[in-house]
């Protein structure tokens, strides 16, 4: 019996970093600046870059960045199955009462 062949696929490159851009501004600071770039590189740690500075600018700032557009602003309840409950509930101040209609579970046996 002959084995089926599976179709062979090119291994996939490694992450690009970005590189400095020679013609970067200045900012006013005297050296320049590389360009942010706008996705951060997947897969590489702190030890794959020579400085921690270079690092931080390729990888974890546009991480924060990106984390920071993912943010949800507008408070919405966790479960919403709590938050039908707890309003069902008796208050007296704001506070959860106990409520005078009390029957206990071993009462409802009976």
């Amino acid at each position: 019996p002959s084995t089926p062949s599976f179709p062979s696929f090119p291994p996939t490159p490694p992450p690009a970093v970005p590189t400095v851009d020679a013609k970067a501004s200045t900012f006013g600071f005297g050296t320049a600046r590389p360009p942010m770039p706008m996705t951060f590189a997947i897969g590489l740690g702190p030890s794959d870059f020579k400085t921690k500075r270079e690092y931080r600018r390729v990888v974890a700032i546009p991480r924060y960045l990106a984390k920071r557009k993912r943010r949800q602003w507008n408070k919405e309840p966790t479960y919403a199955t709590r938050t039908t409950a707890a309003h069902r509930r008796p208050r007296s101040n704001g506070k959860f009462s106990r409520s005078e209609a009390f029957v206990s579970a071993s009462e409802l046996k009976k």
